[in-house]
């Protein structure tokens, strides 16, 4: 599943670069990009569409890292929280377990002395 990963990533890369070598021309051109508020106008600098396109893409995944941050918290304060309930439950079974055992070495040891006393009898 791995080794797929890897194909299948290379695959999508080099399709990529495929179509972006197939379309330079395009990807090449600078054209002029304008902002127009009623109360505020900007214009960028010739960038060429490879470089916007770069952009958007950046901007793109900080949105979506920004969006996932929050739940990534959440996940990972669960994940705390379970862990020491995990916790919790081992060390109550290790004393649940060690007083079993007494109680087993207790009773174990009772019905041995009342042998020996009923043989001495």
């Amino acid at each position: 599943m791995k080794n797929f990963k890897v194909v299948l990533s290379v695959l999508i890369i080099v399709l990529i670069g495929l179509v972006i070598y197939q379309n330079k021309d395009f990807f090449l051109q600078k054209p002029d990009l304008s902002l127009n508020l009623f109360f505020f106008q900007y214009q960028t600098a010739k960038l060429n569409n490879a470089i916007i396109f770069a952009g958007c893409f950046l901007l793109g995944v900080l949105v979506s890292y920004f969006f996932s941050l929050s739940g990534r918290f959440r996940a990972n304060k669960t994940i705390k929280n379970l862990s020491t309930t995990v916790d919790l439950q081992v060390q109550k079974i290790s004393e649940l377990t060690r007083q079993n055992e007494a109680l087993k070495a207790g009773s174990g040891a009772q019905p041995a002395e009342t042998a020996d006393a009923a043989s001495r009898g």
